[in-house]
């Protein structure tokens, strides 16, 4: 089914190994996901990187960009 949409989880990490951040969002595929996350990592300042994942299946990890300075 074309229209069918998957969860992912986005969980936020710091570099300590912490997670303060999580959320759920459907999308239609991967390549959606990765850009998602990579808008919410934006979003989530106290986060050093996004996991991307659709059930068990890890899809990718993201870096928050480093700011100005």
């Amino acid at each position: 089914m074309a229209d069918a949409l998957n969860i992912y989880t986005f969980i936020g990490l710091r570099n300590d190994g912490s997670s303060p951040q999580a959320d759920f969002v459907y999308l239609a595929d991967d390549d959606l996901a990765r850009g998602a996350a990579r808008r919410w990592l934006q979003e989530h300042a106290s986060c050093d990187a996004a996991e991307i994942w659709n059930g068990a299946r890890l899809v990718g990890k993201i870096r928050a960009l480093a700011g100005p300075g």
